[in-house]
């Protein structure tokens, strides 16, 4: 559910996609450090996708799961 909820924003698909393609240039030109970058920035970008979603779900939706 949390790939597919930040999917609904605009343009992610495709950044996130962006973002992997840099990954793996970097990883071709084996250049540890520069890919290693490049997922911590696509990390914290998906980070900054789910809060953008978790701020916008209904209230029902942010329980957690299990809770009463």
């Amino acid at each position: 559910p949390f790939t597919r909820a930040q999917f609904e924003l605009p343009d992610r698909p495709h950044q996130s996609a962006r973002e992997h393609l840099a990954v793996l240039q970097a990883i071709q030109r084996a250049d540890g450090d520069a890919a290693g970058e490049a997922m911590r920035r696509h990390v914290m970008n998906v980070g900054r996708a789910w809060a953008a979603v978790a701020a916008d779900a209904k209230p029902e939706d942010k329980r957690v799961a299990g809770a009463a």
